[in-house]
């Protein structure tokens, strides 16, 4: 188990080191005390077992000790020199396991991934992010449409500029989502966003939530969106560059992908 991520020095001379717990045992409030859940949960986490408070203690000591009499702050105007050091420990996320049998799957999915422009957002889920039930919470899947969606409406000029300096913006005014499998702490996925009708002040967008490391879909989420005058506080239509762009994209949909 490697519980300390060394990033190699930069230019500036930076150097990080993370620990990343993830889920480890605690003794929960009385009220929400579930016998036998860690073992019940283990097989979903990466060490097939939780951590302990003594593991991340032990990999916090070893970022201490690396830092050691190397680290100092450099101040605006002091020269450049190449011995200084500047050090960040952060603590944050999920233990790493080095066994053969969890190495990343179908890794040609997510190559290929990387290269497709149906993808807006890309992320991970956090244990901070599943709620009593071992899973995450219904409020993420949102949350992770909705920062893919911006990403879809800026590739067609609905950028946060012009909609700054144009009093524009969007509005969703009708979601329907469907949950289809669960995601524990530690999945890596990504959001596909394919526009499905475009027409005078409506865009119409499927979403697509993807465990990458499996390629299972978790959730879908079909959204219309109204642009609106955010003055006048009324929808108004697309400016015609901006119509013509969504339009593109809804006539480079894949196949299967619902057209309007």
């Amino acid at each position: 188990m490697d519980c300390v991520a060394h990033v190699p020095p930069t230019q500036l001379g930076i150097r990080v080191n993370a620990v990343r717990p993830e889920i480890f045992a605690t003794r929960p409030p009385q009220r929400m005390a579930r016998p036998n859940r860690a073992e019940q949960i283990a097989p979903q986490l990466p060490m097939r077992r939780a951590g302990s408070a003594e593991e991340v203690g032990e990999a916090m000591s070893g970022c201490r000790r690396s830092v050691g009499a190397s680290r100092r702050v450099r101040r605006r105007g002091d020269p450049p020199s190449g011995g200084a050091a500047f050090v960040s420990i952060a603590i944050v996320a999920a233990f790493v396991a080095t066994a053969p049998s969890h190495a990343p799957a179908n890794l040609g999915f997510q190559k290929a991934a990387m290269k497709d422009d149906s993808i807006t957002h890309r992320g991970t889920v956090y244990p901070w992010q599943c709620d009593h039930m071992g899973h995450m919470n219904v409020m993420w899947y949102v949350s992770k449409f909705d920062e893919a969606i911006w990403n879809l409406f800026a590739s067609v000029g609905l950028r946060p500029s012009y909609l700054r300096e144009s009093g524009r913006g969007m509005a969703a005014v009708e979601q329907r989502i469907r949950y289809l499998r669960e995601l524990v702490a530690g999945d890596v996925v990504a959001v596909r966003s394919e526009i499905t009708a475009v027409r005078e002040k409506v865009i119409e967008v499927r979403q697509t939530l993807v465990n990458l490391e499996d390629r299972a879909v978790a959730a879908t989420m079909d959204l219309v969106g109204v642009h609106l005058d955010t003055v006048a506080r009324r929808s108004v239509p697309f400016e015609t560059r901006i119509a013509e762009r969504a339009r593109a994209l809804l006539a480079a949909a894949p196949e299967g992908a619902v057209r309007r």
